[in-house]
């Protein structure tokens, strides 16, 4: 329900929508058998793409590639999440320090963080990710996030 929350429509207006919605499927609770939850959200919220997702190098789809298909499907839920919604919920996106983020990624006990950062306002650039085994995020991985960030930063310069 966190997500319904996220589209700010009245209530009554979400359940007419659902209503019309279900009812070429004689109104059945099994919706998720035919359309996944975020088609179902946009659908009743009339959302339109908030901001794009890109991938800086190959440093996430090196780490995409690596998963498990369920995860990689949790993960492209979670990328589809912060593309559509306007405000993020922080179970989903992070503010880290200094402009990075990390998307949050959960699947049973595992745990995935993928650092992100925002460019030119509604541009996210994904840069790599790991398995989170602590409670806090290794220094290492956060300190290769900045330097990566910058790295993309001063390329971005040098192009003009």
């Amino acid at each position: 329900m966190e997500l319904f929350n996220a589209c700010q429509l009245p209530k009554r207006v979400l359940f007419q929508r659902l209503f019309k919605f279900c009812s070429p499927f004689k109104r059945t609770s099994k919706l998720s058998k035919y359309f996944d939850d975020m088609k179902l959200l946009r659908y009743l919220c009339g959302m339109n793409k908030q901001r794009t997702v890109v991938t800086y190098r190959n440093y996430f789809t090196d780490f995409y590639a690596a998963q498990s298909e369920k995860v990689q499907h949790k993960i492209a839920k979670t990328v589809e999440i912060i593309e559509y919604i306007d405000r993020i919920p922080e179970r989903y996106l992070k503010h880290l320090h200094n402009g990075l983020f990390e998307m949050r990624v959960q699947l049973g006990s595992d745990i995935f963080r993928v650092f992100c950062f925002f460019d030119s306002g509604k541009l996210v650039v994904l840069l790599g990710g790991f398995q989170k085994k602590a409670q806090k995020t290794p220094k290492e991985e956060l300190e290769r996030s900045m330097r990566l960030m910058r790295k993309y930063f001063n390329e971005k310069e040098e192009e003009k």
